[in-house]
């Protein structure tokens, strides 16, 4: 977080990407430290939902504003009802909850229908944009910062926000 003020930014310029697995080793530190970066102001983003065995109320129970839904269950939910049903569940988790819900791993025009199909409304993956090197990307400037926020390779499929 010493960047963040060294940088002049405001906590609100970053997203801390935290992985299930990371939460579930020990879920009550997990969300006082979650609560701790919540209140500089910094995003948080839970990462691979749906590829471990989580409770699905895990993310209500944390301080997030997004949730990234593991590319398996996009990959594989076209012709797998029991991952599609948990890719439904976790969209409609988020609805509730007014989370965001990022489905990672879209590589096809089909993953990409099936997505908006479900109400999904941001997506990642190699069919929306491939992955580049750091020195490559195009950084945009933040305002009375002394360096810039780089770019997310996050791309809107309906009309919600990206944290």
């Amino acid at each position: 977080m010493e960047e963040l003020t060294y940088c002049r930014l405001p906590g609100r310029a970053l997203c801390l990407e935290v992985s299930e697995d990371a939460v579930l080793r020990d879920p009550e530190r997990a969300r006082e430290a979650l609560a701790d970066v919540r209140r500089m102001g910094v995003a948080i983003a839970l990462d691979n939902v749906g590829a471990g065995q989580s409770s699905i109320s895990l993310p209500r129970n944390l301080p997030l504003d997004t949730i990234k839904l593991d590319r398996e269950l996009i990959q594989s939910f076209d012709g797998d009802k029991d991952r599609r049903a948990v890719f439904a569940a976790a969209m409609a988790l988020a609805h509730q909850a007014g989370l965001t819900a990022v489905a990672v791993g879209i590589e096809t025009r089909r993953q990409l229908a099936l997505a908006r199909e479900l109400d999904c409304s941001v997506g990642q993956g190699f069919l929306l944009h491939h992955p580049v090197p750091a020195e490559s990307v195009r950084l945009r400037e933040v305002p009375g910062a002394i360096t810039s926020a780089p770019w997310r390779p996050l791309v809107r499929l309906r009309g919600s926000r990206v944290h």
